[in-house]
């Protein structure tokens, strides 16, 4: 299991501020990520396998709309 932070987002290709990561997330358009760390010091992590199911699921969104 790899861990993704913000940086390694963009590495993936979302190249969201971390400001509409957050947006995204509170309406359920992006998984949450998990702290690692004490408090509010924690980083915010995503595990590999998380975000390559929903950027799959996003493409296989995009290609049934565009089929119909």
């Amino acid at each position: 299991m790899r861990l993704l932070t913000s940086s390694d987002l963009k590495a993936k290709g979302i190249n969201y501020t971390p400001q509409w990561i957050n947006e995204l997330i509170k309406k359920g358009l992006f998984p949450a990520p998990f702290k690692m760390g004490e408090g509010s010091t924690g980083r915010n992590f995503w595990t590999e396998e998380v975000i390559d199911a929903h950027l799959a699921a996003k493409a296989a969104g995009r290609k049934k709309t565009e089929v119909a």
